[in-house]
């Protein structure tokens, strides 16, 4: 399947919704969680439960599977708002 084009509007509205995530007192965990969902479907042009797309990123980034650790080891605060920044950052490039 084609990638998904980066002005698809999905796609900007997980971003979105993740931004506003992040500004919530403990979101972090839920907008990475967005965040991966973005990615996968970015590339795959699929929306996944998150499960799911976490496997599927695990596979599809595997140099930025670092990012997963805070969700994996559900560890919210400041290691959650360093990977959802740094995913945000990298899928916003691709805008």
């Amino acid at each position: 399947m084609d990638k998904v084009g980066a002005s698809d509007g999905v796609f900007r509205n997980l971003l979105e919704m993740a931004e506003r995530k992040l500004e919530e007192p403990s979101g972090e965990l839920e907008a990475l969680s967005m965040l991966i969902v973005a990615a996968v479907y970015r590339e795959t042009g699929r929306l996944m439960s998150p499960a799911v797309a976490r496997e599927s990123f695990k596979i599809r980034f595997p140099e930025r599977r670092a990012l997963l650790l805070p969700l994996e080891e559900e560890v919210g605060g400041e290691p959650a708002r360093e990977s959802a920044e740094e995913l945000l950052r990298y899928l916003k490039s691709g805008l």
